[in-house]
Parts: structure tokens; C-alpha cells; sequence
């Protein structure tokens, strides 16, 4: 199913901390990457924090399973499965 950038988003922080797996384009590299991940998960805060707010750089902030905490550039989510569904975004 096709879905808009913004949709996506909006799926993605409506999973409630639910895993999820995303197809990301890097910022850095610009190859796509998969990620497996969720939101609301509070384990591992230190309180320190980062120098910005996620939101102004256009980036979610999620708990990749196996590797910390990540940030997922919005501009490059290419797809999104959630409960066996894919969503492919359009541009």
C-alpha cells in the first residue's frame, strides 16, 4: 500500500512502542538501510541528552534492537512495516 511521507510518521509514532521495521535512506551515505526498532522505550535514558531537539533536524528518535538508540531522517523513510503490514511511501 502506498502512503504518504506524512502518514508514515504518523503510523510510526501511533505504534505505542511496538517493533517495527523501516526501509531508511542515510543521510550519510545514502544507501538504504533496514531497521528494526521501536518507539517509547525509556531503558537506558541517562538524562543527559542530546545539544538539539530531534524534531527540528526532521529526525524520530527510536531504540534499534540490538544497537541503542538511533535517529531515522524523515526525508529518507522509503517503506514501513507495521503488524505484517507494508507500507511503500511516496513522494
Amino acid at each position: 500500500m502506498k502512503i504518504s511521507r506524512r502518514i508514515a510518521v504518523d503510523l510510526i509514532r501511533e505504534t505505542g512502542g511496538k517493533f517495527f521495521s523501516a526501509t531508511v535512506t542515510s543521510r550519510k551515505t545514502g544507501e538504504p538501510y533496514e531497521i528494526n526498532c521501536r518507539t517509547g522505550v525509556h531503558k537506558g535514558i541517562t538524562g543527559k541528552g542530546g545539544t538539539y531537539v530531534p524534531q527540528d533536524k526532521n529526525l524520530i528518535t527510536v531504540y534499534r534492537v540490538g544497537k541503542g538508540w538511533r535517529s531515522i531522517a524523515i526525508e529518507g523513510i522509503q517503506s514501513v512495516r507495521i503488524g505484517g503490514t507494508k507500507f511503500e511511501v511516496r513522494d
